[in-house]
């Protein structure tokens, strides 16, 4: 049986590095820089309370007038009214800039048919 990621729409570059290098931070503001440029981003993180600590931070470093023409979202079951995968879904549709989200989150998107070409992927450890 052959199955098929979402994030297989995707090119995704593979990096890594080593743990406790200040990785999370220098993640959120190169979002937030060039989110400016026109790129979007899925963020990822293993828990909902470092996704809310990445949001937070997120909207933190932007700037005024980067609220007005940016958004950013935070999407799980703690912000959403009822289904993740449906107001993920949501976000992309609506070109959101920065989309933060769990790995279960991510990982529960399943095979729906999003085209997510538009977005790097960050998968924070």
């Amino acid at each position: 049986m052959e199955t098929m990621s979402v994030a297989s729409s995707v090119d995704i570059g593979k990096k890594e590095a080593q743990p406790a290098q200040g990785k999370t931070y220098a993640a959120e503001k190169y979002m937030v820089e060039q989110m400016r440029g026109g790129k979007r981003f899925i963020y990822t993180s293993p828990t909902k309370k470092l996704c809310e600590q990445t949001y937070t931070n997120v909207l933190a470093s932007m700037t005024e007038e980067d609220h007005k023409g940016y958004k950013a979202v935070r999407v799980d079951s703690d912000t959403v009214d009822g289904s993740v995968v449906h107001s993920f879904m949501r976000s992309v549709l609506e070109k959101d800039n920065i989309i933060v989200m769990t790995h279960k989150g991510l990982f529960n998107l399943g095979l729906h048919d999003i085209d997510l070409s538009a977005y790097e992927l960050i998968i924070d450890e």
